[in-house]
């Protein structure tokens, strides 16, 4: 080492406490229940979509929940409605905040 050079010592970092601290915080960060959604498959459509995913509904009624769970895509999109491989596609209505 050269005579201008600094050399810094740290002091050992002491763990007590720390314990304690990380039950608090990982008790604060439990995860809320999220919305079923799905990344679509190649050549995927609203319509493909809907009978897959939404089988025991008639497929006008399941392209019309879609559209309305997914304003995301169908609102903001030129042309309407074209689903990408990069969407999220929400296949239930948004929860009610608790």
């Amino acid at each position: 080492m050269a005579m201008n050079e600094r050399c810094v010592v740290f002091p050992a970092l002491h763990n007590e406490g720390l314990e304690k601290q990380s039950e608090t915080v990982m008790s604060a960060a439990t995860l809320s229940p999220q919305r079923k959604f799905i990344s679509p498959q190649p050549g995927d459509t609203i319509e493909t979509i809907a009978a897959r995913e939404l089988p025991d509904l008639a497929l006008e009624e399941a392209v019309s929940q879609l559209t309305s769970w997914n304003l995301h895509i169908f609102l903001m999109r030129s042309p309407h409605g074209l689903i990408t491989g990069s969407d999220v596609v929400f296949l239930e209505p948004p929860q009610n905040a608790s």
